[in-house]
C-alpha cells in the first residue's frame, strides 16, 4: 500500500489496525472508513448519489506530494435549504 497523508479530521484509526481498501478507488473519488471489527477499518468509495444523505467524514482521494504517496482531503457538502452548522 502507497505512504497515506490525511489532511482534516482523522478517523478513528489505531495503530495497530488493519487498514484494507473494499472498493477500487480512482483519484478524486470520495470515500470513507467504516470500522468491520476490532482492528480492522475499511476504506469504501461513496457514490455521488449517496453524497445528500451521507452521514461521517468523507475523504477526496489525491496523489501526495511525494511519487507514490496518497493524499486524503476531508471534504464537508452541504445541501439546499442551507442549514446554520455552527449553530
Amino acid at each position: 500500500m502507497p505512504g497515506l497523508t490525511i489532511v482534516g479530521t482523522l478517523p478513528d484509526i489505531q495503530a495497530d489496525d488493519i487498514l484494507e481498501m473494499v472498493d477500487e478507488i480512482a483519484r478524486y473519488d470520495m470515500v470513507t472508513f467504516v470500522r468491520s471489527e476490532p482492528g480492522k477499518l475499511l476504506m469504501r468509495v461513496v457514490k455521488p448519489e449517496e453524497y445528500a444523505g451521507f452521514k461521517g467524514c468523507l475523504y477526496q482521494i489525491d496523489h501526495g506530494e511525494l511519487e507514490g504517496t496518497v493524499q486524503l482531503r476531508q471534504v464537508r457538502m452541504q445541501f439546499w435549504p442551507w442549514k446554520d452548522v455552527a449553530n
